[in-house]
Order: structure tokens, then C-alpha cells, then sequence
């Protein structure tokens, strides 16, 4: 009978170990799935933007002279990111933008996107997308040879998508 008492006590006690055990596994990984926000590739608080690590994606350059300017490049892709404090329209900036870009083929030109072909030997396609997030106005431009753009799109729409601005 003690035997028995004893055996019992064991295998209680044995249950109660792999039960905990089996619970401090399973708080770990609720933990871990919490964390699961990406790796950033670039983030900024002071304007609220954060780029995650993409497959493919690389920081070039950053500076924060008088306002953001931050480079990626992602194999013929080049992709610049803008902001600054402006009062100005999109329409008024992109007005001046196509005064200042020389001799181009505009491709698009829709409410928060310009889209233009450099008439150079080499041509360059370059997308333009306007952000607006509180005060601060965010300019996203992607350049690809044209040659590449078809394959470069998908690429170029992702990283946006991925981007986050934070200013309320």
C-alpha cells in the first residue's frame, strides 16, 4: 500500500512538472509571436517612418540636414524617400517638379503619383508618390532603366506597401 502511495505521488508529481514545463514553452513562444514585428531596414522617429528589411533591399545613404533623405537601392532600382515640413500641395510640388526635370515623357500623372521617361540614350523611368501624414510630407522616388521596370514594378510597389508612417 505504501508502495502504491508512494508510485502515485511520484507519477503526480512527475505530471505536474511536464504540465508547467509544457506552460512555460507555450508563455515563451506566445512571447516570441509577439515580437514579431520586422527587423527594420531603416527607422526614423523623429519622422515617424520605419522601412522594414525586404529581401533585396539595402540602405545606401542617409541625411538629415534640413529634412529626411534616405537612399535604398535594390539591384537597377534606386528608391529615395523624402520628408519634410511643407504647406505646399501635391499638385504645386508637382508642378515644379516637371519644370525642373529637363526634357521627359510624362507617363502618369494621377492624384498622389507622377510617373516620367528621361528622353536620354539610357532612359530612366522614374515614379513619384506623395504621402501626406500630419505636418510632414513625404516624397517616395523610385528610378529603373525602362528596359528593367516591367520586372522592377512588383518590387517597387511591395516596398511601399511595407513602408509605415507613423505621424498621426
Amino acid at each position: 500500500m505504501k508502495h502504491g502511495k508512494h508510485l502515485l505521488r511520484l507519477l503526480l508529481i512527475g505530471i505536474v512538472l511536464l504540465l508547467s514545463a509544457c506552460g512555460q514553452a507555450e508563455s515563451k513562444q506566445q512571447a516570441a509571436g509577439q515580437n514579431d514585428e520586422p527587423e527594420a531596414l531603416f527607422k526614423n522617429s523623429e519622422y515617424g517612418i520605419l522601412v522594414p528589411d525586404s529581401a533585396g533591399w539595402e540602405l545606401e545613404e542617409e541625411s538629415m540636414k534640413d529634412n529626411l533623405h534616405t537612399t535604398f537601392k535594390n539591384g537597377d532600382i534606386k528608391a529615395i524617400i523624402t520628408s519634410f515640413d511643407t504647406k505646399k500641395t501635391f499638385e504645386q510640388l508637382k508642378t515644379e517638379l516637371k519644370a525642373s526635370s529637363g526634357k521627359v515623357e510624362i507617363i502618369k500623372d494621377e492624384k498622389d503619383k507622377l510617373s516620367f521617361e528621361s528622353s536620354l540614350k539610357s532612359s530612366i523611368r522614374t515614379d513619384i508618390i506623395f504621402k501626406k501624414k500630419a505636418d510632414y510630407t513625404y516624397i517616395f522616388t523610385f528610378m529603373t532603366p525602362v528596359s528593367k521596370y516591367e520586372l522592377a514594378e512588383q518590387e517597387i510597389t511591395q516596398f511601399i506597401d511595407n513602408v509605415k508612417l507613423n505621424k498621426s
